[in-house]
Parts: structure tokens; C-alpha cells; sequence
């Protein structure tokens, strides 16, 4: 994540590495999705609702019990991504549940359909079932900010299967936290290379290139994310930020309004572009985009701070006052509130 400062207010921008309303999943290859592969990608943040349409679309190569599917909610899978595993017709390579008597139910070791499987069989089968339970042990301990912890979770999971673009995408991630540059771009790269159709991969590549500061290249890479997926939010979003390292602010400006079209609702966007209208000295646009997100979100804080700012710099104190109270009132605790508001009244007074 980016914390970028605003006056006083410092404002995460998270990188997310996946749109929560990406539409359309760019995979070169139409392969029915792996339990590693589904674990990968709720652990690098894909969203459960993304997860879920890459499920429908593709299918799985298992059929899902109940250890799994316990496995997808402890990561973040929702009820919806849990129906569709469950409803999901088994595709390619596909095993099913051991009938008994055999392995408990949950064990995750499935017999083929028919017939007594082989060694090898029997072996791919232990393979994936590790493979699955890396991914998910990766994916809780990154949730718990065990990064050194995760990433080596991560990278057995790909000595397993080398060529999961996902994994190196979540590895990637993880090693971004520890801020290991250098080596979350290469895993970036291998994602890429592996999977070259793929949004996400370029995404998480543009997302380290940024870290890196290197600008012209992660701008490169998130033009290609969204020349695979135009309706990516978060890769319009961040190649604004990027442009505006570049000092573009007009291009800036258009992407934040593209990520805007796409999700409204997402404050972390409409603040980006509230602020480049500022940078770009329209304050009265900058004032409509946060009171419209307001409007949208009344209950977050830093929206009624940030507009009551705008409102001062605008010469409009009385309704400056007015935000910064209901800002105040929102998060009591924030002192950075409480002194603008005492302020605010002081001058008010």
C-alpha cells in the first residue's frame, strides 16, 4: 500500500490487486481452476465476488468438500463463491469426493471415479491436496501480517507447481509487504510470462514497478492491464497516481474519472480524484466530487474533513465549520478532527 499525505491527512491508497467490478477475467488458457489456484487468489486479495465468476466460467478440476470449502471462508470466500464451488461441474483431469470406504469425509485425498487409482495417481493427488493447504496456510498468515511466515508457505506451494502465475502473483504481493522490491518484481515478471493474457499478472507487476518508483513502467504495464480489461477500477486508479508522478494531472484527472464511472462508491478513488481537481486548481469540481461521495458514504470521516478544507480554501468558513464538526462526530477519537474543528469554531467565533 501507498500512504499518501494530504495537508495533515495521511490517506491509504491501497493497491488492490484485483477490481471488486472487473467484469471479465482475461486467462489465456481456459483451464478449470485448481484448489491451489482458488486459495492463491483469495489470498492476493481477489475478491470472493471476482473468484466466484472465474468458478462459473471455468469450472474446477475437483469436486469441493466440506474441508475445502472451509478452507475458501477461513481465506474470504462468501457464501456465493461457496455455492458456485459447490454447484460447480468438475471438468479436464477431475476426481470426486472418496466414496467409503475410504479416506474420512474432508480428508481432501478423492479417488478417481472409477477403477483403483495408481502410484502416480495417488501422488498428484497428495500434490494438490499440499498444494491446497500451502495456499491456504499462506493466505491466513499474510491476513495476520505474518509476511516471512507466508512467503515461505508461498514458495512451497510453487516448488509444487511452478507454473501457478496466481501464486507467483500472491508470493509477489507478500514480498511487496516486506518490501523486498527487487524480488516481488521478479515473481511479477514469472507471473506475467507464465500467464501473459492474464489482468491480474500484469497488474501485480505494475503495482511493484510503482513501489520501485520506476514510473514509465508501471504506467506501461497498467495500460496493459486495461487493454486486457477496461473495466479493471484499480488499475485506472493507480495509473493516475502514477501520472501524476509523471505530472500529468489531465491524465491523471481522466483515469480517476474512468475509475470513478466504474465504482462510485469507492472513496479511495473519488478522493484521488478530488484531489487532482484540486492540484489542477478547480476547486469547485473537487468540492462536487466529495460532496457526491458524501451523498454516497454520509458515514465516512475523512470525506466531510477533506470537503470542509476545500470549503475554507473556497471562502466558505460557515459550511467549512458545519463538515468539520460532522467529521468530528463521526470518529471523536481522531485528534487531528477535534484540533480542526476547535479551530474552525475559534475563527468562526
Amino acid at each position: 500500500m501507498i500512504i499518501q499525505s494530504i495537508g495533515k491527512v495521511h490517506l491509504v491508497i491501497v493497491l488492490a490487486v484485483v477490481s471488486v467490478v472487473a467484469k471479465t477475467p482475461s486467462l489465456a488458457t481456459k483451464k478449470p481452476l485448481t484448489r491451489a489456484q482458488i486459495l492463491a487468489l483469495l489470498a492476493g486479495d481477489v475478491p470472493s465476488s471476482r473468484v466466484t465468476i472465474l468458478v462459473q466460467e471455468l469450472g474446477t478440476d475437483f469436486a469441493s468438500n466440506d474441508a475445502f470449502l472451509d478452507q475458501v471462508r477461513k481465506n474470504g470466500g462468501e457464501d456465493d463463491l461457496v455455492a458456485a464451488l459447490q454447484s460447480a461441474h468438475p471438468t479436464g483431469n477431475a476426481t470426486v469426493p472418496p466414496p467409503p470406504p475410504g479416506p474420512p469425509p474432508g480428508s481432501g485425498y478423492p479417488n478417481p471415479p472409477t477403477g483403483t487409482p495408481d502410484s502416480s495417481t495417488k501422488l498428484e493427488e497428495a500434490k494438490q491436496e499440499e498444494l491446497a493447504q500451502r495456499a491456504a496456510s499462506a493466505g491466513a498468515l499474510l491476513q495476520e501480517r505474518h509476511y516471512p511466515e507466508a512467503e515461505a508457505e508461498y514458495r512451497a506451494a510453487i516448488k509444487l507447481d511452478p507454473q501457478n502465475a496466481y501464486l507467483h502473483i500472491a508470493l509477489s504481493r507478500d514480498l511487496n509487504f516486506q518490501k523486498k522490491t527487487d524480488e516481488a518484481v521478479k515473481e511479477a515478471h514469472v507471473a506475467v510470462s507464465l500467464n501473459p493474457e492474464s489482468d491480474m499478472a500484469h497488474f501485480c507487476l505494475a503495482n511493484s514497478l510503482r513501489i520501485q518508483e520506476d514510473w514509465a513502467g508501471a504506467a506501461a504495464q497498467y495500460h496493459a492491464t486495461l487493454r486486457l480489461n477496461p473495466k479493471f477500477d484499480m488499475a485506472h486508479n493507480n495509473l493516475g497516481l502514477t501520472l501524476i508522478k509523471q505530472n500529468n494531472v489531465d491524465g491523471a484527472i481522466a483515469e480517476f474519472r474512468e475509475a470513478a464511472g466504474i465504482s462510485p462508491n469507492n472513496p479511495v478513488i473519488i478522493t484521488n480524484l478530488g484531489n487532482a481537481l484540486e492540484t489542477q486548481g478547480d476547486l469547485d469540481g473537487a468540492i462536487e466530487q466529495f460532496q457526491e461521495l458524501i451523498r454516497r458514504r454520509p458515514r465516512l470521516p475523512a470525506p466531510h474533513y477533506r470537503l470542509a478544507q476545500l470549503l475554507e480554501k473556497n471562502g466558505e468558513p460557515r459550511k467549512a465549520l458545519n463538515q468539520y464538526r460532522q467529521a468530528t462526530d463521526l470518529a471523536p477519537e481522531n485528534q487531528l478532527f477535534k484540533e480542526a474543528y476547535e479551530r474552525a469554531s475559534h475563527h468562526h467565533d
